[in-house]
């Protein structure tokens, strides 16, 4: 799975600006932490670690250009209100800023989740993952 997830974030790296700032909310788990930031300073990205999701608190570095939310082994809770609110309006605050997430965090959404942050997600929960 960590080799997986290096894979798809070596592509995505691809995807974004050739020397972004990316803030990553972490996964919880030291290994799968460190495989994002490998691929991402391999793809040529400054990376700064946040806390998990269910603890972040809306306080995003100044100079951070990409928000990334990866797929988590812990997915108990929500991301508070708050933080939420507080990402979506960083995102519309300027141009040159973007959000990141996987399916996983797009099916949290389609089951409750991410209630305010959902509405600027690029995708729709569309189903069971079954």
């Amino acid at each position: 799975m960590r080799q997986l997830m290096a894979l798809g974030l070596l592509v995505m790296s691809w995807a974004i600006a050739p020397t972004a700032e990316v803030f990553v909310l972490s996964t919880g788990n030291a290994s799968v932490d460190a495989a994002i930031q490998t691929a991402l300073i391999n793809g040529g990205h400054t990376v700064n670690f946040g806390p998990t999701l269910q603890t972040f608190d809306g306080t995003i570095p100044p100079t951070t250009q990409v928000v990334y939310i990866p797929a988590e082994p812990n997915w108990s809770g929500d991301m508070p209100a708050a933080a939420q609110t507080a990402l979506v309006n960083w995102l519309n605050a300027g141009a040159g800023r973007g959000l990141i997430t996987t399916e996983w965090v797009i099916w949290m959404n389609g089951v409750g989740r991410f209630r305010t942050l959902g509405t600027v997600f690029p995708a729709d929960y569309a189903g069971s993952y079954r």
